[in-house]
């Protein structure tokens, strides 16, 4: 059962929130209910949930695979970390092939020499390359 302000919540006019409580007081609830409300309001709709942790992402993603009360929203919802649904994005987008974190300064050094290597040794841009070569 929702309690006032997370009932409030659930009908607000806004198309995007962002929803920021203290743990326990029932942001989970009030978010899948939120999702259940904008359902009723247009049939067509989709949602995409994001957390900052895994524990969160499972937590949403258990109640709505087995709270019957978030059937209709079931087929409907995806539920990701940021870093998954980032990183997801770019594998589709093909904006960068075999993403690796640069985790140490050499690999970050080697990925930035890499990524330059095609303007290196082309006058107009000497001095950037000067300064780089310069470590």
């Amino acid at each position: 059962m929702l309690n006032e302000q997370q009932t409030r919540f659930t009908k607000l006019d806004h198309p995007r929130i962002r929803l920021l409580a203290p743990a326990g007081s029932g942001k989970t609830l009030a978010l899948l209910h939120r999702c259940l409300e904008l359902r009723k309001r247009d049939s067509n709709n989709e949602f995409l949930l994001f957390s900052y942790t895994r524990a969160a992402v499972s937590e949403l993603q258990y109640r709505i695979n087995t709270d019957t009360t978030f059937a209709p929203i079931r087929d409907t919802t995806n539920v990701r970390t940021i870093n998954a649904w980032g990183l997801n994005y770019i594998n589709e987008k093909a904006i960068i092939r075999n993403p690796k974190l640069l985790d140490t300064n050499p690999k970050r050094i080697s990925a930035v020499l890499n990524s330059l290597q095609s303007i290196w040794g082309q006058q107009q841009y000497k001095r950037f390359c000067d300064l780089l070569e310069d470590r």
